[in-house]
């Protein structure tokens, strides 16, 4: 009978420390994934995803030629509007923020989504550039924030006046540069 109570016994010490364990692990995780204090600007590190980086931001700051566009909305690589571009000029320029949370250097390798007949041009970045601080940096500044300016208009002929409001779904691939 000894041996089957210090069986027992040690059986139930494995399970308590077993239970100890995830215990710890659960609730140190789960503390970190709410806790505001050990996320960058506010923002808390349950959003630390698509390898820290994500678009945290999209606005329409110009239009052209009546150009007018609805409903944006995005999420951590993807841009979503509708738009209308009623004349060969229109145009719609947007402000698209995006956090690099982490300290690698980040950069845009392709943005794709668009119709066959527009194209998209960015003002102040190059693709395959660095989302950091200093693009001549081996490292980023956590936290480092970078405002993109995305035009979209028509390519050469490619006005088709059938046809001119069009899904805007702008997915933005992230790499480790």
């Amino acid at each position: 009978m000894k041996k089957t109570y210090s069986n027992k016994k040690t059986r139930y010490d494995k399970l308590t420390i077993v239970i100890t364990f995830f215990l710890v692990v659960f609730l140190t995780v789960g503390y970190s994934a709410f806790s505001n204090e050990l996320g960058v600007n506010g923002i808390s590190a349950t959003v630390r995803i698509q390898k820290d980086i994500r678009i945290d931001g999209f606005s329409l700051t110009n239009s052209t030629g009546s150009a007018t566009s609805h409903f944006e909305d995005y999420n951590i690589k993807n841009t979503y509007a509708s738009i209308s571009l009623p004349n060969s000029d229109s145009s719609l320029t947007y402000d698209v923020v995006v956090h690099n949370l982490g300290n690698v250097e980040m950069g845009i390798l392709n943005i794709s989504g668009l119709p066959s007949n527009l194209k998209y041009s960015i003002s102040n970045y190059n693709l395959k550039d660095s989302l950091c601080d200093d693009n001549n940096s081996s490292e980023c500044t956590l936290g480092t924030t970078t405002t993109l300016h995305v035009k979209i208009e028509y390519k050469e002929n490619g006005y088709d006046e059938n046809n001119i409001t069009y899904p805007l779904d702008l997915t933005f691939d992230f790499k480790r540069i």
